[in-house]
């Protein structure tokens, strides 16, 4: 593909290069990628699509993420695509799919404006489809789909035709009231071309982000919720996900991606309207309220948990267990601000055991 160009600096909203020179001689942009520094890939014309490839690790050792975003001619993105490089090939990781009922707006738009499709998938034959709306529940499904399906060949500097084509938006309605119906449909289709991942002890939630980001709200105000949630004394647990027991054919790396991707987004979403996460020190000594906190945690299986304060409680976003124990789970606890905040730290607190599993979710 030669009718591309890379620019140096490239702004997304209005899809334009910057400066007075712009681009990249095509030999230096090829030293960059092979560098592992970021390189921007745009046609040569209208912009209906954008690559985007960085390295996926620090330090950078020949593993590179791709992302390519296709857009409208008005400049709308229609779709995101994520890959990832294994070796000689590259695995599809996530897509995202952009519904827009109020027509196209020509522009890019918060995502908690418009309907999306998200698929992530997984090298263990795992794929996860949620449709997020902001006028109704988010729908999830987990099914097991056939392994090798979204691999390509990774590309040589240049050859970007193959996975531009690999990362075409699905051909369905976007635009009106229409695609209210059209993201439904497309949603269901996706969830419906493998198995139902089933296990008595494994549990995922369906209830998206931003719905347990509305969640935490009200119930840190006193509120009620109808999302499933585990009431221990003063604290009250939201699970998010459980991994219910290692099983064959489910590999543990690909657990922690998705615990991982879970979490995320749950983060991203109290970030939003909660600020910076601050890191929780599990390791915390003494005999007040946080260190009576941060030993329960402990010996729950805690092994990272980040927290914020909302209307004088704590909440804190708590990744437990270990993968290859089959013990992986991702839950929200709200608790006194005391037992997050060591300005609010009090002594003499008891806090009551936080592990967790399937049996305990009242849903």
């Amino acid at each position: 593909m030669t009718d591309v160009r890379y620019p140096k600096r490239f702004e997304v909203n209005r899809l334009e290069a910057l400066g007075d020179d712009p681009y990249f001689p095509r030999e230096e942009a090829a030293s960059r990628f092979e560098a592992g520094t970021l390189v921007t890939v745009v046609p040569d014309g209208a912009v209906l699509w954008r690559l985007s490839i960085a390295s996926s690790r620090f330090p950078f050792d020949g593993e590179r993420r791709f992302t390519l975003t296709h857009f409208t001619a008005a400049k709308t993105p229609l779709s995101e695509v994520q890959w990832e490089s294994d070796g000689g090939t590259l695995v599809r990781r996530s897509t995202l799919d952009m519904f827009y009922p109020e027509g196209d707006p020509g522009r890019r738009v918060p995502y908690a404006g418009i309907i999306t499709v998200r698929q992530r998938h997984f090298t263990d034959g795992i794929l996860q489809v949620r449709r997020s709306s902001p006028i109704d529940e988010d729908r999830f499904a987990e099914v097991a789909v056939p392994q090798g399906g979204d691999r390509i060949d990774a590309p040589a500097f240049g050859a970007w035709a193959a996975l531009v084509e690999a990362s075409a938006p699905a051909d369905v309605q976007r635009f009106g009231l229409d695609a209210i119906n059209a993201a439904d449909a497309y949603a269901f289709e996706l969830g419906s071309q493998g198995d139902p991942v089933l296990a008595d002890s494994r549990w995922r939630s369906t209830a998206g982000a931003r719905d347990i980001a509305d969640a935490v709200d009200a119930l840190a105000a006193g509120a009620g919720s109808t999302i499933p949630r585990i009431e221990r004394g003063e604290v009250t647990i939201l699970p998010i996900s459980i991994q219910g027991g290692a099983r064959t054919g489910v590999d543990a790396g690909e657990e922690r991606k998705r615990a991982a991707a879970t979490a995320d987004e749950v983060k991203g979403a109290l970030e939003h309207r909660h600020g910076q996460e601050i890191a929780f020190e599990l390791g915390r000594a003494g005999h007040d309220s946080v260190a009576a906190y941060a030993a329960a945690l402990q010996a729950s299986g805690a092994t990272s948990v980040s927290w914020w304060v909302v209307e004088g409680a704590g909440v804190a976003l708590v990744r437990s267990g270990d993968a290859d124990v089959g013990n992986l789970a991702v839950a929200v606890h709200i608790v006194p601000g005391a037992w997050v905040s060591e300005r609010r730290a009090l002594d003499g607190t008891e806090v009551p055991a936080l592990d967790w599993t399937r049996a305990d979710i009242d849903d």
